[in-house]
């Protein structure tokens, strides 16, 4: 069965373009000539659709193998994608996906070329890397890329009497919108800070959180006698700034196995303090 549709041939493939993007999906159409012309003898330049006005009408031929939407795309992924899967993964995805990935570069058609490329590829990204760190599950390295991508302010008092303890640190974390029960939150070794003490204020701390008894993750506070504009506050700290308050870069630890042993030992922030600054991540 044919559907009339005439259309200027300049104007078809735009107007067929808008309908595909209201639809959301890839479809492909398929037309013939209302009007066939004659065919061009040998030898002879072929007459241009605009010789004559029925050579610009066509006739969309509804065939349903031509209306279905189109059939995922193997692609792999070039970078850990929310939802979707993690670097180097080979997924299929519809066809929407597919493109809005491709284009921003966080995955590649999964042609014989790159499949071997980027099979190389993920042989090296692998093997610069701890094979104990692959196996950490996805949520915990979200979460804790979340709690420590930030300086959490530590508001206390200037006129009563405190000491850090793990109590304070969960109510800034959680005033900073991040929720830890105090018991999973460890101060690093040594005395810890009292106040109030002026002398202090804006001074940057080291504390840890842990999660699922299996991840501890290095955070940092800044502690801060009054109230500070959330667009006047540290964000972040480098090598410089840490050490001038004698920090250290750190790296979060994991542990399938759990951290019973380590607690049964020593506390969670002495044991961080025998780790090298650059260890890699995973249990050592």
């Amino acid at each position: 069965m044919l559907k009339r549709c005439v259309l200027k041939h300049r104007f078809s493939l735009l107007a067929f373009s808008r309908l595909n993007r209201k639809q959301q999906n890839r479809f492909l159409w398929k037309f013939t000539h209302v009007y066939m012309p004659e065919r061009t003898p040998d030898g002879l330049l072929q007459r241009p659709p605009t010789d004559h006005q029925d050579f610009t009408k066509y006739e969309a031929i509804e065939d349903k193998q031509y209306q279905e939407p189109a059939p995922p795309i193997k692609m792999i992924l070039l970078e850990d994608v929310d939802d979707v899967g993690d670097k180097f993964e080979i997924l299929e995805l519809s066809d929407n996906l597919a493109h809005k990935l491709y284009l921003t570069k966080k995955a590649a058609y999964a042609s014989p070329f790159d499949l071997e490329y980027y099979g190389k590829k993920k042989e090296e990204f692998l093997a610069q890397k701890d094979t104990r760190i692959a196996k950490m599950p996805r949520d915990l390295a979200k979460i804790a890329s979340k709690i420590s991508s930030t300086i959490v302010p530590i508001y206390v008092s200037i006129r009563n009497e405190w000491v850090l303890n793990p109590l304070i640190l969960a109510t800034s974390m959680e005033q900073h919108g991040i929720r830890i029960p105090f018991k999973c939150l460890h101060l690093a070794g040594g005395e810890p800070m009292k106040g109030p003490d002026l002398k202090e204020d804006g001074r940057l701390i080291r504390f840890y959180a842990t999660i699922e008894d299996k991840l501890i993750v290095p955070l940092l506070g800044r502690v801060l006698h009054n109230l500070f504009p959330e667009d006047q506050q540290l964000k972040t700290a480098n090598n410089a700034q840490l050490l001038q308050f004698g920090l250290r870069p750190e790296t979060i630890y994991f542990n399938p196995n759990g951290l019973q042993q380590i607690f049964e030992k020593e506390e969670i922030g002495t044991f961080m303090a025998k780790r090298p600054s650059n260890a890699i991540t995973g249990a050592e």
